[in-house]
């Protein structure tokens, strides 16, 4: 999996779900906008975080709030 932000790669898709919290902690604004344009704009635990993003990499984006574009 690679991050879509900053194009890091991960072997793991909770590994990816850990980066983008933490980079979401340490309120990188690419990733926080990121993460609300896509996935959710909910504040969520690496579990459902990455449950969040399997689901978008099967075609689903699920009934999350996010902020429109």
């Amino acid at each position: 999996m690679c991050c879509e932000v900053c194009g890091r790669t991960f072997d793991e898709v909770a590994d990816l779900a850990t980066h983008l919290i933490e980079e979401a902690g340490h309120s990188d604004v690419a990733h926080v906008m990121w993460l609300n344009r896509s996935i959710t704009k909910r504040q969520v635990d690496v579990e459902e975080l990455t449950r969040l993003i399997r689901a978008r990499a099967a075609g689903g984006a699920g009934n999350e709030p996010r902020v429109g574009r």
